[in-house]
């Protein structure tokens, strides 16, 4: 997987298709690993927003990703050195909540397609969109 890939297809310059190709040689195999299935080919920071999120989310509720490579987008996103949220804000905390259940379904929020409309609409609101006992 490409750095350059997920920030093309977030800023909408490619679409999902071109994502899961670049996910299809990782995904639902247990070499799930920054270090070694992400390419830091990006010379730039790129600000991830909830925007961004949401796009996810509507290629997942398309059927355009499946819960293993929104789960793998996450974990890259969260991995990479070149893609980046602000932290001090309240959308940067909702971004780095909803990357971390994505990140890790089995033992957040599983990506089902409830949930992930659920995800959709709090940030579309901004906001978390489960309890957070859940948590």
């Amino acid at each position: 997987m490409r750095e350059s890939t997920l920030a093309r297809f977030l800023s909408g310059e490619v679409d999902a298709t071109m994502l899961r190709r670049d996910l299809a040689h990782i995904v639902r195999t247990n070499t799930l690993q920054t270090g070694k299935n992400l390419i830091p080919d990006l010379s730039f920071e790129t600000e991830i927003t909830k925007d961004h999120l949401i796009r996810l989310c509507q290629a997942f509720l398309k059927g355009d990703l499946d819960s293993d490579e929104l789960e793998a987008v996450a974990f890259f996103l969260q991995g990479s050195d070149h893609f980046a949220w602000n932290t001090d804000s309240k959308e940067g905390e909702l971004i780095a909540e909803v990357l971390f259940d994505w990140s890790a379904p089995k033992i957040n929020q599983p990506l089902t397609r409830e949930n992930v409309n659920r995800f959709l609409a709090g940030l579309t609101d901004g906001r978390y969109p489960f309890p957070r006992e859940f948590r």
